[in-house]
């Protein structure tokens, strides 16, 4: 798999408090298993050490979950989603 640009290290500094934040909602929602499908599951176990344990709707399916996650990430997200 390539890693995204986003993810050398020079620019991982400049981006590190949105990626921070995509990794935190993500695993707030309980889709931590999808950053590791993607390759960043490093990231996220270094990441995840300062959240707090997920509350989830039990209820909601994981699709539920996704477009709740896309929709706390904004726009750009949604736009992906779709």
């Amino acid at each position: 798999m390539v890693t995204p640009r986003i993810f050398f290290p020079r620019d991982f500094f400049h981006h590190r408090r949105r990626v921070t934040e995509i990794v935190a909602v993500l695993s707030r929602h309980g889709l931590g298993w999808l950053l590791d499908q993607l390759g960043f599951g490093t990231l996220a176990v270094r990441e995840r050490g300062r959240l707090r344990a997920p509350r989830l709707d039990h209820r909601a399916t994981g699709a539920v979950h996704l477009r709740m996650a896309l929709e706390e990430l904004g726009p750009t997200f949604i736009k992906i989603g779709q």
